[in-house]
């Protein structure tokens, strides 16, 4: 904002029934973690704990929506996207709307965005 960027925040809305699958896959992947972080636990291992207690972070709906509010609040547009916000985000980028689309993800290449900027999170 302090160099004249104009942000905007798209979420994700329903995703795509192709997903459904990957999405049950997380969700075993998670509880898997939970179980081997359980396990690290018990044994002492703090390092193992951690690196598993990272991969049973589910993001919830209050979690979207405080972001939300506090993205609005600083005075940034948020954007709910129909599907994935990945493929808004390129859509919006192709019809010349954006510059880029910013994301660790790179389905935003699949999805078409001309431009994708990585490496925002640090």
């Amino acid at each position: 904002m302090q160099h004249g960027i104009r942000a905007f925040w798209v979420f994700d809305g329903k995703p795509p029934d192709m997903k459904m699958k990957l999405l049950e896959k997380r969700k075993e992947n998670r509880e898997k973690a939970e179980e081997a972080k359980e396990e690290a636990c018990e044994d002492g291992d703090e390092f193992k704990a951690m690196q598993m207690q990272q991969r049973t972070i589910k993001v919830t709906k209050p979690m979207v929506e405080d972001a939300k509010r506090l993205i609005q609040t600083m005075g940034m547009p948020v954007i709910q996207a129909p599907g994935e916000a990945e493929a808004f985000c390129a859509y919006l980028a192709r019809k010349g709307k954006a510059f880029a689309t910013v994301s660790e993800d790179m389905d935003s290449l699949t999805f078409g965005s001309p431009i994708l900027i990585r490496g925002m999170s640090s």
